[in-house]
């Protein structure tokens, strides 16, 4: 297996994959690159905007969480997530999970973007996971997998083939001499 094929099959965005400026350096990027690619101020305030807002009783666990419906965006640092819908659980008074759904996209001020069909951003773990059909964009790089699971306090992410298709793999296309 070559050093590209091995990229491929483990890709590890934070450490400067997607501003390749050819596919012969990748090792010498990863190695030095000191982009953090999806890392946000974890201690920042969470903005929400929505066209609408409601606030009901999870019957399952008993407590409060809000549904915002409609053009959803929440911000916090350099960081934005815009969906369809979020549901904000509210366990103890404290936001604990932010779930979003439908035309998911999280952008950073540096020009990433990552696309799915759902997210899950685990505020006191610093986690966002995204799923199903992802795709990240860059400088006209791109990458497709199954799953992305993004550390805010690095902002290195991990993008993964879906374990239970055989022969399923993370794809990608670079365009060399892009920055």
């Amino acid at each position: 297996m070559n050093t590209f094929q091995a990229a491929l099959m483990s890709v590890t965005c934070g450490v400067g994959l997607l501003s390749l400026a050819s596919l012969a350096s990748i090792t010498a990027h990863a190695q030095t690159s000191s982009s953090h690619l999806f890392k946000t101020d974890t201690k920042a305030e969470i903005s929400l905007q929505t066209d609408q807002l409601d606030i009901e009783l999870d019957e399952k666990t008993g407590t409060q969480q809000a549904i915002l419906r409609g053009h959803v965006r929440a911000a916090q640092g350099p960081l934005t997530l815009e969906s369809d819908k979020a549901v904000l659980q509210n366990p103890a008074g404290q936001v604990g999970t932010i779930k979003v759904s439908g035309n998911v996209v999280i952008m950073s001020k540096n020009g990433q973007q990552a696309k799915g069909d759902w997210a899950a951003y685990e505020i006191d773990k610093k986690i966002i996971t995204m799923g199903d059909k992802v795709t990240l964009h860059q400088n006209g790089n791109k990458l497709q997998g199954q799953k992305l699971i993004i550390d805010t306090l690095t902002g290195i992410g991990t993008l993964t083939a879906d374990a239970k298709q055989p022969g399923s793999r993370v794809r990608g296309v670079l365009t060399p001499g892009q920055k």
